[in-house]
């Protein structure tokens, strides 16, 4: 038993220093004590087939070519050893070095391997059993596992690895004979992806929104990380699981399709593939972005059983689009409608989606690059529901807010929430903190009206005397903007100072204070 190991082991090192100097495949006899009786052993009188055996793959993965002997028709019996030379294609995969046994032979502790030596395009390997010969290895099975690696830039494209010698011993050394064979896959490349073109049609316009509800909430490789500044270029991304409609759909790149991926369509409205898109705000040139506010407040109707659900931001600039998720209590409402507050009311993509059995509303609100941003205060979204029962203050919460201004910058809203004002009686109005605030020279002051109304709006100094009175009179119910140029009722400039803005609503009253510094 030790000679027999050690002569084995002395074969071995001899053959592999006989590889190492270059000797031909075909000169190459790795199983030297072999008989010539090949044909003609009784085992195995007809040529058994080897061939390798692999899936598709995406290009720039790793995978495993399994060496399959034998099949259904033709099975091997009595088998020691293999040898074997593979051709591949070295433009496009290459070896990795990694090569373990298809445990057809045995697992590691039971066969001895060929560190595989490298030509140009040719890998050279063998494995043979370490027992003294008595096992009886019969059937069909992988006899070796050989590690490739693919180019992750190429195209779509097929692959092919072919044995082009091969060599099989029984555990006499004779020779099995062989039927070497070979495999192609296919080789899925990376694709390019451009930001906002869900539908991969060249075009990015409304039709965009269909495939982010088709493909909601998939994820895989990301091309951006989330604060990135997203640019019109298509960028080289690998397949999600094979499902390349995901991948597209994933419009602002971040590995995730959910409510977020609207706003780059926004962004590169009616921009086309392989075109400059003139996003017209140079980033470079962009202020700093400044803390932002939004806020949520609900008003309740007098006339009908439903409850309106405001989105409101304070100070923003330049803003573009603004995506959220609400959680509400889903047991207890329905969602009626959602549409665009004032402050937004041009924009042309909106999108929502719900998600009742998390108690969640995802919504999206964007203006396109040809309309620019907005800066203000004001109403972004109105989102309408209907009572299931008497509730009197249903709880909603601001989950997530985030906003993209003009200059394709992606940024977070700090989140204020405000609860209904009364326990039994319905909001009739909401006042707004006005912006700029301090202000210099002029403010907007901006308020919502759940029904017609009679509005008394009033500017007072810090002793309560009315400065001005901007409204007095009856108005509509919906969001109101009014413009203040920091005079008084005699149109004179007043003073820098503490002021304070008054609204009044059919009896009812609420105050905000405002700083104006010259």
């Amino acid at each position: 038993m030790r000679f027999n190991r050690l002569t084995y082991i002395l074969i071995w090192i001899g053959l592999y220093c006989l590889l190492i100097n270059g000797i031909l495949f075909s000169e190459w006899n790795p199983f030297p004590n072999m008989t010539s009786q090949s044909g003609n052993h009784a085992y195995n009188p007809d040529p058994v087939p080897i061939k390798p055996s692999a899936s598709d793959q995406i290009a720039g993965d790793v995978f495993w070519l399994d060496v399959i002997i034998g099949n259904d028709v033709t099975a091997v019996d009595s088998l020691y050893g293999v040898s074997l030379a593979i051709k591949f294609d070295p433009g496009v995969v290459h070896p990795t070095g990694q090569i373990e046994s298809g445990l057809f032979l045995g697992d590691a502790a039971e066969v001895q391997i060929l560190t595989p030596i490298i030509s140009e395009d040719t890998l050279f390997t063998a494995i043979t059993r370490i027992d003294t010969g008595n096992t009886i290895i019969s059937g069909t099975g992988a006899v070796l596992r050989i590690q490739f690696q693919s180019d992750y830039m190429i195209p779509d494209m097929f692959t092919c690895f072919n044995i082009v010698e091969s060599k099989a011993v029984e555990p006499d050394w004779s020779e099995i004979p062989l039927d070497p064979g070979e495999i192609c896959i296919f080789l899925t490349g990376w694709i390019p992806v451009w930001p906002g073109d869900t539908d991969n049609n060249g075009f990015v316009d409304q039709a965009d929104l269909l495939p982010i509800g088709l493909s909601w909430e998939q994820s895989g490789y990301a091309r951006y990380f989330p604060m990135d500044l997203i640019q019109w270029e298509g960028v080289l991304c690998r397949p999600w699981d094979h499902r390349i409609e995901y991948t597209y759909a994933d419009a602002d790149g971040n590995g995730n399709v959910d409510e977020e991926d609207i706003l780059p369509i926004g962004c590169f409205w009616h921009c086309r593939q392989g075109q400059p898109c003139d996003t017209t705000c140079d980033p470079a040139q962009a202020p700093k972005i400044a803390p932002t506010y939004i806020q949520s407040t609900f008003l309740q109707h007098e006339s009908e059983n439903e409850i309106e659900l405001l989105l409101v931001v304070n100070e923003v600039s330049h803003l573009l689009g603004a995506a959220f998720r609400v959680e509400y209590p889903s047991d207890l409402l329905d969602i009626v409608t959602v549409a665009p507050g004032e402050f937004m009311k041009d924009a042309p993509l909106i999108f929502y989606r719900e998600m009742p059995e998390q108690n969640l509303l995802a919504v999206s609100i964007c203006r396109s690059r040809l309309q620019g941003g907005v800066s203000g205060t004001g109403n972004l979204l109105r989102i309408r529901f209907k009572k299931k029962s008497n509730i009197v203050k249903p709880q909603f919460t601001i989950q997530k807010a985030v906003g993209m201004d003009e200059f394709r910058r992606r940024f977070v809203f700090e989140i204020e929430t405000l609860e209904l004002q009364g326990e039994n009686h319905p909001v009739q109005f909401e006042l707004f903190q006005n912006y700029p605030n301090p202000f210099n020279h002029s403010t907007m002051v901006s308020f919502h009206l759940s029904i017609d109304s009679y509005v008394t709006l009033k500017i007072l100094n810090t002793l309560g005397g009315e400065v001005i009175r901007l409204i007095d009179g009856p108005y509509r119910g919906g969001y109101h903007e009014i413009h203040w140029n920091g005079t008084d009722i005699n149109n004179t400039s007043i003073a820098s100072g503490i002021y304070y803005f008054q609204l009044e609503v059919n009896g009812l009253c609420y105050t905000h204070k405002g700083l104006l510094l010259k």
